[in-house]
């Protein structure tokens, strides 16, 4: 397990996986219609204050192209 700190309340608290969740960057409706690739990160909730605390950045997993 993984300690965080609150830049908020400025809270330690340990980090597991249960706690993690995705999130993404996105303006609404717009971007999906217009194609739009949107950030998604990994994020949790502080336990004490409740406000979001972004993580990492989720990278896309690139497919192996196959010969043809």
């Amino acid at each position: 397990m993984k300690k965080i700190r609150c830049n908020v309340c400025d809270y330690k608290f340990y980090l597991n996986k249960e706690m993690v969740r995705e999130v993404s960057e996105s303006n609404g409706l717009f971007d999906n219609l217009s194609g739009k690739q949107t950030k998604i990160y990994n994020a949790t909730d502080c336990p004490k204050c409740g406000c979001q605390i972004i993580l990492w950045p989720r990278l896309k997993e690139i497919k192996e192209m196959s010969d043809k």
